[in-house]
């Protein structure tokens, strides 16, 4: 619940950016590939597609979340 809640604060905030992919998500994922195993961002990837609907509004967020967790 907690981790869930933390990605849709993200989500927001992402959106609220219109962040892209690029170098800053890139760092971001760089950081996280050391934190967090393969699983584990799938996992995490898997919470905020499950928080936000299909559709082009989110699908910017989804590709920025994606990056920030070294998966796209």
């Amino acid at each position: 619940d907690e981790a869930g809640a933390e990605m849709e604060r993200v989500a927001g905030v992402l959106r609220a950016l219109e962040a892209t992919a690029g170098e800053h998500l890139a760092l971001v994922a760089f950081g996280l590939e050391k934190q967090l195993g393969e699983e584990e961002r799938r996992k995490v990837l898997a919470l905020f597609d499950d928080a936000n609907p299909a559709g082009d509004a989110n699908r910017g967020a989804r590709d920025a979340v994606a990056c920030a967790l070294g998966l796209e």
